[in-house]
């Protein structure tokens, strides 16, 4: 098996028919039969080559395969015993959840809930503003919502989706000052001569309505 050649100017491989270099100055092994000396492998089997140009076996699929399939079908063929496999990935949300709370629950964990119940809000429902810019889910006050206050940031807020309206930031703002002061219903009208942006109006002081 082994030619007992180990010393010389071009060293390789004391494994015959190998003519590789030693993985070190040291070792009488190249790097592929030196790992298969160490997991007791057959050191004369032939080497496997690998063709960089091989492409997966699945139909259709033109991914580059490091034997029979891409890494990607190749995990479906590992997980499921079949290339063609494929699932749909398991969503475990609401109170299937094993980190499901109930109502116990604070003002970052209702606002998670919101949006994976709801989704992100894309338009308000004011102003019926669409489009770029942002959009916030808002407290509804039209609604009397179940309200919360957040220790210790002090935010308020609702473990109930539904007690939330979606709103542009100005008319966000706009109602929240509204509330302060009793004038301004969430999903009410837009009041007369107060517009909807923020530069048509002050936010310092709460506009009442008339």
């Amino acid at each position: 098996m082994l030619n007992g050649e180990s010393v010389g100017v071009d060293r390789h491989c004391v494994v015959e028919e190998c003519r590789k270099p030693p993985r070190s100055q040291t070792s009488p092994y190249c790097e592929m039969h030196y790992t298969r000396m160490r997991r007791g492998s057959d050191m004369t089997a032939p080497e496997l080559k690998r063709n960089p140009s091989r492409r997966c076996e699945v139909a259709q699929c033109e991914k580059k395969a490091n034997g029979r399939f891409c890494s990607m079908h190749h995990a479906r063929f590992y997980r499921h015993g079949s290339p063609h496999m494929r699932l749909p990935p398991a969503r475990i949300g609401g109170s299937s959840s094993p980190t499901w709370k109930g109502d116990d629950i604070g003002y970052s964990g209702a606002h998670m809930r919101l949006r994976g119940e709801r989704g992100s809000p894309s338009k308000c429902d004011h102003c019926g503003r669409t489009g770029e810019g942002a959009y916030h889910w808002a407290l509804n006050w039209s609604a009397e919502p179940s309200v919360r206050v957040d220790q210790p940031s002090g935010l308020r807020y609702s473990v109930r989706p539904s007690d939330y309206v979606r709103l542009c930031v100005s008319c966000h703002k706009h109602m929240d000052l509204g509330h302060r002061g009793h004038a301004i219903s969430a999903v009410s009208p837009p009041l007369p001569g107060v517009g909807c942006c923020a530069h048509d109006r002050e936010f310092d002081t709460p506009r009442v309505a008339p």
